[in-house]
């Protein structure tokens, strides 16, 4: 009953809408049931953050960056995790006196899914929460008057192995189109 009940607190925990699972088992009387009682600490359910940073390259192109997210953490009520990142850079090399300038502009939606999708690629007992992730993402890069680059989109479907079983489900990846 102890490794069932650690397994459970463990399944809860990687879900991400929790931050922390227990159970509390309470005695049945005149029987030799228990009962459960299971507390959960829920996570927020929307997050929004920004990161700021710097970019300095070995050739010699230097620039603030910014990366805005927001994180929805029960997306569709089960359990799935939401995440859409906007981001962006410029740069600037100096030469000589010269200035070359270059931009970055990009956006991600990864959604992670509880469970393996298409659910008739793993049929098994789960020692650990299996989890299907599905991203997009666009991305350009301008270097003024030299070059410019777009990833128009990209979808990776990826499902996380599960260790216990030996079940290995490979990774299906939609490479990105190159565009210069």
């Amino acid at each position: 009953m102890r490794s069932n009940a650690l397994h459970t607190i463990r399944y809860l925990n990687e879900l991400s809408i929790f931050r922390n699972a227990n159970l509390k088992f309470i005695p049945v009387a005149e029987t030799d049931q228990v009962d459960v009682m299971a507390y959960l600490s829920q996570r927020k359910r929307f997050a929004y953050t920004a990161d700021f940073n710097t970019v300095f390259r070995s050739t010699n192109y230097f620039g603030p960056g910014v990366i805005f997210s927001y994180t929805d953490r029960n997306a569709n009520r089960g359990a799935e995790l939401l995440k859409i990142n906007l981001r962006g850079s410029f740069e600037m090399q100096i030469i000589e006196g010269d200035f070359n300038p270059a931009y970055q502009l990009g956006v991600d939606i990864n959604y992670l899914m509880p469970g393996f999708f298409p659910k008739a690629l793993f049929k098994g007992t789960r020692k650990n929460l299996p989890q299907t992730n599905i991203a997009a993402g666009y991305n350009l890069f301008n270097r003024l008057d030299v070059y410019q680059i777009r990833i128009p989109f990209m979808v990776i479907l990826d499902t996380v192995e599960v260790r216990q079983t030996g079940c290995n489900i490979p990774s299906i990846y939609l490479r990105p189109l190159l565009q210069i």
